[in-house]
């Protein structure tokens, strides 16, 4: 069996040796676009380009890539780069690195290894609150949309981690958005039930900081202890009140974290359907941005919530999610739709930007829609 691990990294060369004392496995060669370390060697281990590496798999020299858990966007890129060079995604398979050789120290043969869990997904959200007390208007969440705030209880979370963790091993990054996360008073409690089932995992807190000085003694609490990162997305109304904020977070030594300033929304619906799906996918960059929500698992934020577009506007979107309560759901079922287009990536399109506003009055349908579809 002959296998490559894309990314000649610290990662990769762990995850490279290990394979390489299993009976079964005759050859592994690391896959890496870097110009400076393609061709090099190490103990006869070859770095190839990515091209190399294809023509390989298309004759069957090589079976199998292994990517390792590296960031989104390296993993994003990683996953596009193969899928649309025509990698099936049953011939890829993501792993956290630590646990992965752990698996592969009892086993004789590579071939011995199987997943009875998605092995490893490096970021996951969950909306702890469907309404938002800023109201962007085009919010790709469509919590703008929306009159009552569904907020899932604490009791119906931890039925949601049971099913998940049923189904997914390990999660990298675990956040929770909105909406506005802060609006939802349990929010501590949450966040003490993805600790419950994935210890490892980084939580964050995505929030619009107009809530951070109220927060309660409870949820200051839960985010200390579990080392939470509060993450505030600086939105114009924000500007002025920074430095007031991060103060007050650095007095409740919590750690905390500010993203670039955000003065422009954009929109992709394309409401046709008939954007190329691949294409799509290839350019989309929420295309890993897994959520969770009600027992189910969509591809993106907007698949997820497209059911609140449609009651607004009277469209009908497909929501193309997997129930993970439904037995048929396999591993394999999750990977192949979190690796391939899904029926809603043909209903978005060429990003069309406007300059951040809040929404006021009733929402205009062509104010949500691309530029262009992707063809």
């Amino acid at each position: 069996m002959k296998l490559a691990v894309y990314g000649y990294t610290e990662y990769g060369i762990r995850i490279l040796y290990k394979l390489l004392e299993k009976k079964d496995v005759d050859q592994v060669i690391f896959v890496d676009n870097n110009v400076s370390k393609i061709g090099t060697k190490t103990d006869n281990i070859g770095v190839v380009s990515l091209y190399s590496f294809l023509r390989m798999y298309q004759q069957k020299e090589i079976l199998k890539i292994i990517i390792p858990d590296y960031s989104l966007s390296t993993i994003r890129s990683m996953k596009n780069d193969l899928r649309k060079n025509g990698v099936k995604a049953e011939d890829v398979l993501i792993v956290e690195t630590k646990s992965f050789i752990e698996k592969l120290e009892g086993l004789v043969k590579f071939s011995d290894y199987k997943c009875y869990k998605v092995p490893f997904v490096q970021y996951l959200s969950f909306e702890a609150s469907e309404k938002c007390n800023l109201n962007c208007k085009r919010c790709d969440h469509f919590s703008n949309l929306i009159d009552n705030d569904n907020q899932e209880s604490a009791d119906e979370f931890t039925h949601d981690l049971e099913l998940l963790s049923s189904k997914i091993e390990r999660i990298g990054t675990f956040s929770f958005l909105g909406g506005e996360p802060l609006l939802n008073t349990d929010l501590y409690k949450l966040i003490y039930v993805v600790k419950s089932y994935y210890p490892d995992t980084q939580i964050i807190v995505l929030t619009n900081g107009l809530l951070l000085k109220q927060i309660s003694t409870e949820l200051v609490q839960a985010i200390k202890e579990t080392q939470t990162i509060v993450r505030m997305t600086l939105y114009p109304p924000m500007k002025d009140k920074i430095d007031d904020i991060v103060q007050f977070m650095r007095n409740k030594e919590i750690k905390f974290e500010l993203s670039k300033a955000v003065d422009e929304f954009w929109t992709q619906l394309n409401i046709e359907g008939n954007s190329d799906s691949h294409k799509m996918l290839n350019k989309c960059v929420n295309s890993d941005c897994f959520v969770l929500k009600k027992g189910k698992l969509a591809k993106c934020p907007i698949t997820m919530n497209i059911s609140i577009f449609n009651n607004y506007f009277r469209t009908e979107i497909p929501q193309d999610v997997l129930d993970l309560s439904d037995d048929s759901i396999t591993p394999e079922v999750i990977h192949e739709y979190l690796y391939n287009p899904i029926k809603t990536c043909a209903y978005c399109g060429r990003e069309k930007y406007y300059e951040w506003e809040r929404t006021s009055g009733k929402v205009k349908v062509e104010e949500m829609l691309c530029a262009d579809k992707i063809v």
